[in-house]
């Protein structure tokens, strides 16, 4: 009993075919996976070479007709078996794809649905679509008034930073130059401080040199005011003597005269 199954790639071997039921060899598993070659007499379905990659297209969903000669129902045994498989892109050998003897047949829930009539818009659409055109358009052109106004916020803003950017780095740079200057000042201020503490140090020594001249001086007016004294007791002793030397001329002159 000669029957044609059609058989689906990529999913586990599947078969729409009714004598699945009927036990004629597709209802065992992965049929789908086998090489294709001549079926043996247990009933095995194997592939032969149908001119693609097998492990490329194995997983995508194609279509495998097999002609194969199913075991009687009354226990009639297989005899011959033979397999072809037509792929998306493959055509029914001598002829087209559609002209596929089992396309009709074994269609089942792959019927092809009708195409739409092209209906041609009211009148009522073409003012809807003709409104929505517009409005969208009124909406685009908003949108892009606001995004040029924000792009030109975005550009003064982007502009006053880089202003702000050139003030900081001038700022920087005045910085800079007055840091370059900062250890030259400092080098003048260590030499001045320097050369006060020596010239404080010349202070000290010269107020030394001062103090030792005041207790000179102190002492020299002390030997002064001794030497003082004995000049004032010397000249009255001189005084005394005059006085009495006066007293002796006097009375020498007085004895003169009254001789």
């Amino acid at each position: 009993m000669l029957s044609l199954a059609r058989v689906d790639v990529g999913h586990e071997g599947r078969t729409d075919h009714p004598d699945r039921r009927r036990g004629c060899g597709l209802d065992r598993p992965a049929v789908g996976d086998l090489p294709l070659r001549s079926l043996s007499k247990d009933g095995l379905v194997q592939r032969k070479s149908a001119g693609y990659d097998d492990a490329a297209q194995r997983h995508r969903p194609q279509q495998e007709y097999v002609s194969m000669v199913c075991p009687d129902p009354h226990g009639a045994r297989t005899s011959d078996v033979r397999a072809w498989f037509r792929t998306r892109s493959a055509t029914w050998p001598g002829r087209s794809k559609s002209s596929s003897p089992t396309d009709s047949k074994w269609s089942g829930s792959r019927r092809r649905r009708p195409k739409p009539r092209s209906r041609r818009p009211s009148s009522v659409a073409a003012t809807w679509s003709v409104q929505s055109v517009a409005t969208a358009t009124e909406e685009l052109s908003s949108s892009v008034n606001e995004i040029s106004l924000q792009i030109s916020g975005i550009q003064t803003a982007t502009q006053e930073s880089v202003n702000a950017i050139r003030d900081i780095s001038a700022t920087i740079e005045r910085l800079s130059e007055v840091s370059s200057t900062i250890p030259a000042a400092v080098e003048e201020q260590g030499a001045a401080t320097q050369e006060i503490s020596r010239n404080v140090q010349q202070a000290a020594h010269g107020t030394q040199q001062v103090s030792s001249n005041v207790t000179d001086v102190q002492r020299g007016a002390a030997e002064t005011g001794s030497a003082s004294l004995q000049v004032l007791s010397t000249a009255k002793m001189l005084a005394t003597d005059s006085n009495r030397l006066k007293d002796e001329v006097g009375k020498f002159l007085r004895t003169v005269r009254a001789a």
